[in-house]
């Protein structure tokens, strides 16, 4: 039996469901979630990843790029 799987822009009632799925993929990968600075971006979805335009779509790959650099370095 296929299961159709489909997609939708982020709500910002889904927020609780985010943090919620973003947690429960740190503890799967063996991580304590709270202890992981840097997380800020889960708490702020729209501004960190969906305010995006044309003109800053590399802004934002900067951002994403600073963000991964960082949280490799703090750990």
């Amino acid at each position: 039996m296929t299961t159709a799987l489909t997609f939708r822009r982020y709500d910002p009632r889904d927020q609780s469901a985010v943090v919620e799925l973003h947690e429960w993929a740190r503890r799967e990968a063996g991580t304590d979630p709270a202890d992981i600075p840097g997380t800020e971006d889960v708490q702020n979805i729209e501004a960190t990843y969906l305010a995006v335009t044309a003109s800053s779509s590399s802004v934002l790959s900067t951002h994403w790029t600073h963000q991964c650099r960082k949280r490799s370095t703090d750990r």
